[in-house]
């Protein structure tokens, strides 16, 4: 029986996974035989991209993304990475750890460094050699090996050593949202498992959000509102003008969350009688540039349905100032969505107006949002209406802002000043930036389910 002392060598257990490491001597690397092969790294954990949610990782690394455009937190930390290599086997398929001396062809069998009950024996070791008590590996039968390596690497005689885990990233998103998910945690075996990584970000909602009804509630008239804007909750509510089936209640499924909220106006008086929402002035909110941004599903369609509000800001009919979105335009023929700003009248001919190339479908969700900057040069900019992510059509000779406007006491979703039938259909998460939202901010919120 051969038995090795393992306090004649030292082990250097990082050294000793890497790849090709050294003898402690430098004489020999190990592992060195032709099937030996040493495992490659895991994969790199990679956050998710803006406005969707955290998941677990997955193989070599991956894990979840962070948080969502919206700037809320991710909703799962990512797993750490698995990582590669493994034991390898012996040809009769049991598995085998690599010898970790290598041999010396000088070294006569009797010449064998053996246990005695006087000590220990051997041509390179004094007779009167005992170990110090941090030389305190275990003397087995057959190999020493340290006590850090033998429970937490399997070291593999054909399969190599274990590669290291994966590094996990933690998410990022556009929005100032909370950080994106951690990275992966140590795993045992075969490597060191992945490094905990945290996404950057922001501590909540972008700071321009100044409204955003996610419409999410499953009763009562209140909508909450989610932008808190300077600390202050501006909750909008819901409410209806008694008719024949008039009605403004929460519904499910919403298209972005759990809800959305259902605007049905009176059957035989859809001009008179109707449900809607009443919301904040936007003269002190985003008196400057702005995003106004909506979920919007019609019900139908027809004449009845012209010049039916998605939103509309004035003070009645005696006022000449207004902003508003028509779902369903009663003209040009092509009846299209149709924004109009106008200190001068209620008509689209007073103001300054962008409509749609094409008229909404009805019964799907459409994305609309419009964005007002400030002039880059003079007094005019270009005004944009998007829908379902894409840019609709502009207007580059606009000049009005919510400022120019004024306050306005009657702020509605639904709902127009004059005697236009109310709305006919479902909103989801609307929202008010303080900013004009690039291209890809509006492509962001499109994707949002």
């Amino acid at each position: 029986m051969i038995v090795v002392l393992a306090t004649a060598c030292s082990f250097d257990v990082e050294n000793l996974r890497a790849s090709g490491a050294p003898a402690p001597d430098g004489s020999v690397d190990y592992p060195t035989t032709p099937d030996s092969t040493v495992a490659g790294t895991g994969g790199t954990g990679t956050g998710g991209a803006p406005g969707t949610t955290g998941s677990d990782g997955g193989t070599g690394g991956q894990i979840g993304s962070g948080g969502s455009a919206d700037g809320q937190a991710g909703s799962t930390w990512g797993t750490g990475g698995q990582v590669g290599g493994g034991a390898g086997t012996n040809p009769d398929g049991s598995e085998a750890l690599p010898d970790l001396a290598p041999e010396d062809p000088d070294l006569a069998p009797e010449d064998d460094v053996v246990a005695t009950d006087d000590g220990v024996s051997s041509p390179d070791v004094p007779a009167d050699f005992e170990p110090s008590p941090s030389d305190d590996a275990a003397i087995s039968d057959e190999v020493a090996v340290p006590p850090d390596l033998a429970d937490t690497s399997e070291v593999a005689d054909s399969g190599g050593f274990g590669g290291t885990g994966g590094v996990g990233t933690g998410g990022t998103n556009s929005g100032g949202a909370d950080g994106g998910g951690a990275g992966g945690t140590s795993s045992a075996g075969g490597g060191a498992g992945g490094t905990r990584s945290d996404g950057g970000g922001g501590t909540g909602p972008d700071p321009n959000l100044v409204l955003w009804y996610k419409f999410d509630e499953s009763s009562g008239p209140t909508a909450a509102d989610s932008a808190m804007f300077g600390g202050t909750a501006r909750n909008a509510t819901l409410a209806t003008i008694p008719g024949g089936g008039a009605s403004a209640t929460f519904s499910a499924p919403g298209r972005v969350g759990t809800h959305a909220v259902t605007l049905t106006p009176a059957m035989n008086t859809p001009t008179t009688s109707g449900g809607y929402i009443t919301v904040p002035s936007l003269q002190t909110l985003a008196p400057g540039a702005l995003t106004i941004a909506v979920w919007v599903n019609l019900t139908a369609s027809t004449p009845t349905e012209d010049w039916e509000r998605i939103f509309d800001f004035g003070t009645g009919t005696t006022a000449n100032n207004y902003l508003y979105l028509v779902a369903r335009a009663g003209a040009p023929a092509t009846t299209p969505v149709q924004f109009v700003i106008s200190t001068q009248g209620h008509k689209a001919s007073d103001g300054q107006t962008i409509n749609s190339q094409t008229a909404l479908s009805t019964n799907e969700w459409h994305h609309i949002a419009i964005v007002l900057p400030l002039p880059s040069v003079g007094n005019t900019y270009a005004g944009k209406m998007y829908i379902d992510g894409q840019l609709e059509q502009t207007n580059t000779a606009m000049t009005l802002h919510a400022s120019d406007i004024g306050p306005t006491t009657n702020n509605w979703l639904g709902r127009s000043q004059y005697t236009d039938s109310f709305f006919n259909g479902s909103l989801d998460d609307f929202r008010v930036y303080k900013r004009a939202l690039s291209d890809q901010e509006i492509a962001d919120l499109f994707a949002l389910r």
